[in-house]
């Protein structure tokens, strides 16, 4: 499945309970408090999912942004 910006913020939006609407490209683990490790790893284990993009478990942590994940999996 390809997919978009806003399917990943929405993502993002689910698992760290934070309104989408509150979420842009600035957006990370900095500056979204419920985006913490139990999140991580559900975002990346979604998107993984839905695009057969795989990443190294010992790589999770360093998709913590919108801008990294975007560049991942866009």
């Amino acid at each position: 499945m390809i997919i978009n910006k806003k399917k990943i913020i929405e993502i993002v939006s689910r698992h760290t309970k934070v309104s989408s609407k509150k979420i842009d490209d600035n957006s990370s683990t900095e500056n979204i408090e419920t985006w913490d490790s139990l999140a991580q790893l559900r975002i990346i284990l979604e998107l993984e999912n839905i695009t057969n993009i795989k990443v190294p478990t010992s790589s999770y942590g360093d998709y913590n942004s919108i801008e990294k994940i975007s560049e991942k999996f866009l």
